[in-house]
């Protein structure tokens, strides 16, 4: 296998931020060199010191829900984020920008495809990574939006997180897990829960399944942002 440089990039979430880091320990794993871009979220900070991949941070901020002002230098951040990515990219993987034109240009025979029947056993870190630290994050939010805490604490085998941000969002993406459970077939639940349960997904699953969960926020999730981000930017 070619050793290849790959950029990963995260959009400052938890649910961004914990899966890339399992993706990018397997390609790493695999001989590949990792480097990630972020937003210099805490939570990505303080993920990716614990690991030993090289990161850049683009500093950006949202648009909707600012005054004049805000919006101004949110305006101006986008050149120069633009500017310092293209030199990330020049500086970490100049191929990268061949890669591109190349895909762009690409046309593709057919757009016919199918759904694999079973899960690829290539996701096992991936679904390790989600039982060992995602959903136990997902729950330790619930518990400090239920107990109307701002700010909440959050240990997994190799992460600590002091004031993480509780987030109303991160409510409904628990809630939405548990419902796909439920869409599955009958005849295939009991081979989901088992596999759930060998990487340690299932209890933290279900550890909460009264859920607080804001009415008036999740009837525009996930697509509208300043639905999105209620909790975390209040």
């Amino acid at each position: 296998m070619t050793k290849k440089k790959i950029l990963i990039a995260t959009g400052g979430t938890g649910g961004h931020i914990f899966p890339a880091i399992a993706v990018g320990n397997e390609l790493k794993h695999n001989g590949h060199d990792i480097v990630f871009i972020g937003s210099g979220a805490p939570i990505e900070v303080n993920a990716l010191k614990k690991t030993s991949f090289r990161y850049h941070f683009i500093f950006m901020e949202g648009f909707r829900g600012k005054n004049f002002f805000g919006k101004i230098k949110s305006l101006l951040l986008i050149p120069i984020s633009i500017f310092k990515i293209l030199k990330i990219i020049r500086n970490e993987a100049p191929s990268i920008l061949t890669w591109l034109d190349s895909l762009w240009n690409t046309k593709l025979p057919s757009r016919e495809f199918t759904y694999s029947d079973n899960i690829p056993d290539d996701l096992e870190p991936l679904l390790e990574e989600i039982g060992n630290t995602y959903l136990p994050y997902l729950c330790a939010n619930v518990d400090a939006v239920s107990k109307n805490q701002s700010f909440f604490e959050f240990h997994s085998d190799d992460m600590h997180f002091l004031k993480a941000r509780h987030s109303q969002y991160r409510v409904w993406c628990l809630k939405q897990l548990q419902d796909k459970y439920h869409q599955i077939p009958e005849d295939r639940k009991e081979e989901t829960r088992k596999l759930l349960t060998k990487y340690g997904c299932w209890e933290p699953l279900w550890k909460y399944q009264d859920l607080p969960m804001n009415a008036s926020q999740e009837e525009k999730l996930p697509f509208w942002a300043d639905r999105k981000m209620i909790g975390v930017n209040e």
